[in-house]
């Protein structure tokens, strides 16, 4: 990389692992201005969640249990098990809350093209990070974003036979939804710290999860307790929404696994051609494929314009030439 002033960062485009065998000559204007593209986003940390979380990787009980509430606390289990990028991870979120100002990461293509970023705190740190991470731009939070995040948390809840649909996330989310809240508002309370947290890792929305998966479910559920309590739980209520703002960023897959998934599960004929679980009768089936998994990607890069909703988007998806 080189500076405005055209100076050598010392910063290589390509990882080192793929350097040597990387050629040069791909990285032309389109891929050029792609890394500048995505270098210019920025992010920011949501102090009440991460600082939360924080409190959850250190807690240790006062009261002479810690050996109760070790067991139960995977997401500090997971912490300590990744050993020294663990602590840099937890260190990194408390350096940003700590400075409270906007931030961009660097970013790199490996030997297939695909972008990587420098650090601990990235959109490619994979599901225990990526919750970690608001947009620096707040958009408005209205319905079709409430409609979007319930779809997002029956999702995360599943069974994932039932949420392979949106009306199975839907229903999903309509039997929880007083177990998200009161999830939620764990991290909104501001008294009794360390009982919050052990109803936290109590909260039946937590105690069966994983440790990589205790960040995403947390920061979901914190948005929607924000969201009722600014509705006034009025939440299908478009004019109650009026004013709110989110930083909330969410990942869509824009890869085709989820549709053949749900062709081979439900049987569903046209979807099982049209992903390709089918063997191609016809040559076009072949080009509606990839056209599908095109549309895809670009659905959710341009999330926000396409689909009326103001939550921002990780791009997860790849397009298949």
């Amino acid at each position: 990389y080189v500076d405005s002033r055209g100076r050598d960062t010392f910063i290589p485009i390509v990882t080192r692992r793929a350097s040597e065998a990387y050629d040069k000559v791909l990285v032309d204007r389109d891929f050029a201005d792609m890394l500048n593209h995505t270098m210019s986003a920025k992010y920011e940390v949501d102090p009440q969640f991460a600082g939360f979380m924080d409190e959850v990787a250190r807690f240790r009980d006062p009261r002479g249990n810690s050996k109760v509430w070790d067991e139960k606390n995977h997401f500090r289990q997971l912490i300590v098990q990744r050993g020294d990028q663990g602590y840099a991870f937890m260190q990194t979120v408390r350096w940003h809350m700590g400075r409270g100002e906007p931030f961009t990461t660097i970013a790199q293509i490996d030997g297939r093209g695909r972008v990587y970023y420098q650090g601990y705190l990235t959109p490619t740190g994979g599901e225990v990070v990526r919750p970690f991470l608001n947009s620096h731009k707040a958009r408005p939070f209205g319905v079709p974003q409430m409609r979007e995040l319930s779809l997002q948390l029956g999702a995360l809840i599943g069974p994932a036979t039932e949420a392979l649909t949106q009306a199975g996330r839907t229903e999903i989310f309509m039997r929880n939804e007083k177990e998200i809240l009161s999830l939620g508002r764990l991290l909104m309370a501001t008294t009794q710290r360390d009982q919050k947290i052990r109803d936290f890792l109590d909260h039946p929305l937590i105690s069966k999860l994983e440790g990589e998966e205790v960040p995403k479910m947390t920061r979901l559920a914190l948005e929607y307790a924000r969201a009722h309590e600014y509705t006034k739980g009025r939440i299908t209520d478009p004019e109650a929404y009026r004013g709110m703002m989110t930083k909330l960023m969410i990942e869509n897959d824009a890869s085709s696994s989820g549709a053949q998934i749900i062709g081979l599960s439900t049987r569903d004929r046209s979807i099982a051609i049209n992903s390709n679980v089918l063997a191609t009768m016809r040559a076009r089936n072949l080009e509606r494929y990839l056209r599908s998994t095109s549309k895809s990607t670009m659905t959710s890069a341009a999330f926000n314009r396409q689909n009326n909703s103001g939550i921002g988007t990780y791009e997860m998806g790849f397009l298949i030439v």
